[in-house]
């Protein structure tokens, strides 16, 4: 009997210590499996700028972090720089998609991250090495779902000095506003890009916030509005932390003109409108026809040259205001947008 215990006291004690050291060995992997930051860059014929770029991610003081690099159908040698990073940093991880544009590649990227937070980078710009460390502390600091980073720009072919940043702890400014309040204005919001801020990601999530597919230039700036427009609180960093390379001559940007813009705007109005419900600030329909009349326009009236581009977009933009948010939403004209509206009817009913 006496053996028999001790049989079953050894099994309870060979039991017990298996299972705490399988515990202690499923929170050491864990631990090793914790990313605080995914960096996602979409990558699109760039093997010019990649090395650079990859290189310049491996020397970031934030070691838990992963690299998402969506491959969008590249048809140069893209790919192939990718997988030699890859091979020599397993933080890398490769996405390979049909060309779907830049929108689809931070979607897909959106999708895959694993980290607490979410940064956004281009394959041709730069990065401090301090820069998604301190940015990582800070949103962790201020318990910020976002954190707006400052970025300098600088020239295709310019050297630059990465190392001649410094941090200073006291570049940190914190925005809010009240519910009524505009959030864009009260908090100080840079409205044109996504590089320049970490997103905390659970809020992405719950927002339902990614970018609208299809549209190729100023993607980022139809995000910010939908993303900040109930925001209450923004921290602000306003030491460096993305040098943002400009004039690369394959760029989407160094490309873009009127028309161009004019027609991916025609994708972004909607989209704004559909978002319409996320506006709860005072005079937020006056806010959101100006936001489509400030970016059509100008460009209609005065940047195309085309007759027959002016009185097809005059047409466009007008309907869209016309219909989807006078008839279909019930808003309300002031004089001075009425007064554009009856410019863009007017050039919409001349002849070619």
């Amino acid at each position: 009997m006496n053996i028999k215990k001790f049989k079953s006291f050894g099994l309870f004690i060979g039991i017990f210590f298996g299972l705490v050291l399988s515990i202690i060995l499923f929170l050491i992997f864990s631990a090793k499996e914790i990313i605080k930051v995914s960096v996602i860059i979409p990558v699109y014929n760039t093997e010019k700028y990649l090395d650079e770029c990859l290189n310049n991610m491996d020397s970031q003081t934030l070691k838990e972090m992963e690299i998402i690099c969506v491959n969008d159908g590249s048809t140069d040698n893209s790919l192939e720089v990718l997988k030699k990073h890859q091979k020599k940093d397993k933080r890398i991880k490769i996405i390979n998609q049909e060309n779907a544009g830049v929108s689809a590649a931070r979607n897909a990227g959106i999708k895959a991250a694993k980290g607490k937070y979410i940064v956004f980078a281009d394959s041709d710009d730069l990065i401090p090495a301090y820069a998604y460390k301190k940015a990582f502390e800070c949103a962790e600091k201020y318990n910020a779902d976002i954190v707006q980073l400052g970025n300098i720009c600088f020239e295709d072919g310019e050297k630059m000095d990465l190392n001649s940043f410094s941090y200073d702890d006291s570049k940190i400014e914190v925005y809010t506003r009240e519910k009524s309040e505009n959030p864009y204005d009260m908090l100080k919001v840079e409205m044109t890009s996504i590089w320049n801020k970490i997103w905390k990601k659970s809020w992405l999530i719950e927002n339902n916030l990614f970018f609208k597919e299809g549209i190729k230039i100023a993607e980022d700036g139809l995000f910010n509005i939908i993303a900040f427009a109930n925001l209450d609180r923004l921290v602000h960093n306003n030491n460096i932390f993305y040098c943002y390379r400009q004039n690369r001559p394959e760029s989407v940007l160094s490309r873009s003109n009127a028309k161009k813009n004019l027609e991916n705007g025609i994708l972004s109005a909607p989209e704004l409108i559909n978002n319409r419900y996320r506006f709860n600030f005072d005079n937020s329909d006056e806010w959101v026809v100006n936001s489509i009349l400030d970016f059509s326009f100008v460009r209609i009236t005065e940047h195309l040259t085309d007759e027959k581009d002016k009185i097809y977009f005059a047409k466009e933009y007008s309907q869209i205001i016309e219909d989807q948010l006078v008839k279909g939403c019930g808003v309300s004209l002031n004089s001075e947008q009425q007064k554009k509206i009856d410019i863009l009817k007017k050039i919409a009913e001349k002849r070619s």
